[in-house]
């Protein structure tokens, strides 16, 4: 190969890792925890993101864009204040998340009529502009699912056409949160010609309902799922791969059968600072780790930790570099985090602050 053969393949590798994104979502409520894990915008490093994403503006029955808080108002004008430290960064505001979108119906009307449709994108509208944001995030789980129609899927499409065509004169992205196992709920390849991105929701593969320990992110099934998503039509660079700052907890039936698969009784204890049943932030577990003496295991889809009775399958630096090399194996349009108030962002378990996010900027850029 001769030397202007060899600097063009640099130049355009150069310009494919420039391009890439790194997504993170910041859940805006944890801003509510107690203690350490109390998370605002100031916390952020503003320059470990190309993209952040404000989660999450909710819909009105009147089909408008509503803030979930009266004081989300005051955290946006912090949150898109990181661009002082990152001018490139881009800021967008999620509408939905799993608890939102709990009545599907309401979204599914929202877009079953083009008057509907007018007014969420003129709310939106002005939202975006009031708060100087850079676009807006589709986070509907899922289109003709949990109260939805089967023409969700069309009117879903319809809709990021006629927001695209108003936010293209104006710069502004669109992009959508999209379920990894639920590709009947979207018209992929049109969807890919639309979007600035596709944040692919690789992780929760498991639940309590199997009843048996399994990792919340498996590597073979997240490899998986991208393969599926290429083969289904998606452009691999409007793909951004989903990656887990938090792990799926358990308590399990006997304490000395702590393995994959182990049979379990129930979701595992809160932790103390994100509260949830079933759900612990990657910052809760380390400390797990460091000050309660929980053992770690290493298995070929990522590590899984217990003590007792209390059983967690995450990712740890090592695997979620592995999972992040996906991105450069699929030429993926980047990477992105749910969300980056569950990494370990004050260094408290190795004096390291964002340890994850670090290590997947490390690999995708």
């Amino acid at each position: 190969m001769d030397v202007f053969s060899l600097l063009l393949i640099l130049i355009l590798s150069t310009r494919q890792s420039d391009a890439r994104k790194i997504v993170c979502y910041y859940g805006s409520l944890s801003r509510y925890r107690p203690g350490e894990g109390s998370f605002k915008p100031s916390d952020m490093d503003a320059t470990l993101c190309t993209h952040f994403i404000f989660a999450f503006a909710g819909l009105k029955e009147d089909n408008q864009i509503k803030l979930m808080d009266p004081k989300d108002r005051f955290v946006i004008k912090d949150f898109v204040n990181l661009k002082r430290n990152n001018s490139q960064a881009k800021v967008l505001i999620s509408i939905g998340g799993w608890k939102d979108s709990v009545d599907g119906f309401t979204y599914s009307n929202m877009v079953s009529s083009p008057e509907n449709r007018i007014v969420f994108i003129e709310s939106a509208v002005r939202l975006i502009s009031k708060f100087s944001l850079d676009g807006l995030d589709l986070d509907w789980e899922y289109p003709t699912q949990r109260g939805g129609r089967p023409q969700d899927k069309i009117n879903f499409l319809i809709l990021c056409q006629e927001i695209k065509s108003v936010f293209i004169s104006k710069g502004w992205e669109l992009t959508a949160a999209v379920g990894a196992g639920l590709e009947p709920c979207y018209d992929i390849p049109r969807l890919s010609t639309i979007l600035n991105a596709m944040h692919l929701m690789t992780y929760d593969y498991c639940g309590l309902y199997e009843r048996k320990t399994k990792h919340n992110t498996p590597f073979d099934e997240v490899e998986k799922t991208v393969k599926d998503w290429i083969g289904l039509g998606a452009d691999p660079l409007k793909l951004v791969l989903g990656l887990a700052l938090y792990g799926h907890s358990y308590s399990i039936e006997n304490e000395y059968d702590n393995g994959l698969g182990a049979p379990v009784s129930s979701f595992g204890k809160p932790g103390k600072f994100t509260k949830e049943n079933g759900s612990l932030g990657y910052n809760e577990i380390c400390l797990k780790i460091k000050d309660e003496g929980w053992i770690v295991k290493d298995d070929i889809n990522g590590p899984y930790a217990f003590k007792e009775n209390q059983w967690v399958g995450f990712d740890n630096e090592k695997s979620i570099k592995k999972k992040a090399s996906l991105v450069n194996k699929y030429n993926l349009g980047g990477g992105m985090v749910w969300s980056i108030e569950t990494d370990d962002f004050r260094g408290s378990c190795h004096g390291n602050k964002f340890p994850l996010l670090k290590a997947i900027k490390h690999v995708v850029w």
